[in-house]
C-alpha cells in the first residue's frame, strides 16, 4: 500500500473546531488519509470546509450588521428626539425678536449627517421659526428613513440567518456522512 502525506491534505473544520458558537464534534476523522486515499485526496473534506467557511461568512456579515442596526437604532432615536425638541421650541413663545438659537447638539447633529436646508452648506444660525420648521421636518424624514431602512435590513438579516443556519445542519449532516463513510472504508480495508 502507498502511504499519502496527511499534510497535503485539507485541514477539515479548521473553524468549526474554533468558532465558540458553532460547536461541533472534530471534523477530520483519524483514519482521514486512508479515506482519502479512496476518495479523491480529501475532496469531500475540502467540501466540508467550503460549506464550513461559507456559514462562518455569514455569521460574520450577520455580525456586522447587527452593530449597524444597533447604531441606525441610536440615530432614529436622536433624530426623532430633535425633531421633538424644535416642535417643543416652535411652539413656546418666540424668542425676543423671533430668532432662535440651534443647540449644539442639535446642529451637530445636522451637520454629521448632512441635514442642511436648500443647498445650503451650513446650518442657519440664528434661525428663524421657519427654519426651525424646516429643520423639524429634515429630522423627521431622516428618522423615518432611517426607521424604513431598518425594517428593510432586518428583514434581509432574518432571511440571511435563516439561509446559515440550513447550512450549518447542511456541515453537519456533511461531517456525519464523512465520519461514516471513514468508518466503513476502515472496517472494509480492515
Amino acid at each position: 500500500m502507498d502511504h499519502i502525506d496527511a499534510r497535503r491534505l485539507p485541514a477539515a473544520g479548521d473553524f468549526l473546531r474554533a468558532a465558540a458558537d458553532l460547536p461541533l464534534q472534530e471534523t477530520a476523522p483519524a483514519n482521514k488519509t486512508q479515506f482519502a486515499r479512496h476518495a479523491g485526496e480529501g475532496s469531500y473534506w475540502h467540501a466540508v470546509d467550503t460549506v464550513a467557511n461559507t456559514v462562518r461568512d455569514m455569521h460574520a456579515a450577520l455580525t456586522r450588521m447587527a452593530t449597524l442596526a444597533q447604531a441606525r437604532v441610536v440615530v432614529a432615536k436622536d433624530a426623532s428626539r430633535h425633531a421633538l425638541w424644535s416642535s417643543n421650541m416652535i411652539n413656546t413663545s418666540a424668542p425676543e425678536g423671533g430668532v432662535y438659537r440651534l443647540p449644539e447638539a442639535v446642529a451637530t447633529f445636522l451637520v454629521r449627517h448632512n441635514l442642511f436646508i436648500g443647498d445650503d452648506a451650513a446650518i442657519r444660525q440664528p434661525a428663524t421659526k421657519a427654519d426651525i420648521e424646516a429643520y423639524r421636518d429634515l429630522l423627521q424624514d431622516f428618522a423615518g428613513g432611517v426607521t424604513k431602512l431598518q425594517e428593510q435590513e432586518l428583514l434581509a438579516f432574518n432571511k440571511m440567518q435563516g439561509m446559515a443556519a440550513a447550512l450549518f445542519d447542511m456541515t453537519s449532516r456533511m461531517l456525519k456522512m464523512g465520519h461514516e463513510m471513514c468508518t466503513s472504508i476502515t472496517r472494509n480495508i480492515a
